[in-house]
């Protein structure tokens, strides 16, 4: 259950991260939206939810060490993120700012990334192929 739910979200990263590839100022209309306390908020809850379907995938999945691990530094990556929207924001906005400056190149890097981890969590938990013989 646990596997098939992180096969789906990782359909969803791969075509979050295409999306930020092939259209990078998508970024910066929605961190536009994101770049509050709220924003902040929403985006750290995502990111522990899914780390913590990534934890509980990861002993049916191809590559249960590496996939647990993954699992972690999301749920820390959620943490933090919740850290920067209570305590932070200045620093957040400063931070968001200069990168959304650095032009379309440096705002694909994150969708590059994307893709490659949505790449590894579908291979990781890509239902079991059947044999009929």
């Amino acid at each position: 259950m646990m596997k098939t739910l992180a096969f789906g979200l990782s359909l969803v990263v791969l075509a979050a991260g295409l999306l930020i590839i092939l259209d990078p100022f998508v970024v910066a209309v929605i961190t536009n939206y994101c770049v509050n306390p709220y924003g902040f908020y929403v985006i750290a809850s995502i990111r522990v939810v899914f780390g913590s379907i990534l934890i509980a995938a990861a002993p049916d999945s191809r590559t249960p060490k590496s996939l647990c691990a993954l699992g972690y530094i999301m749920v820390a990556a959620g943490l933090l993120t919740g850290w920067m929207g209570l305590m932070a924001m200045g620093l957040a906005r400063a931070v968001v700012e200069w990168w959304l400056l650095q032009g379309a190149t440096m705002i694909r890097l994150p969708g590059v990334v994307a893709v490659l981890v949505g790449f590894f969590i579908a291979s990781a938990c890509a239902p079991s192929r059947r044999s009929d013989h």
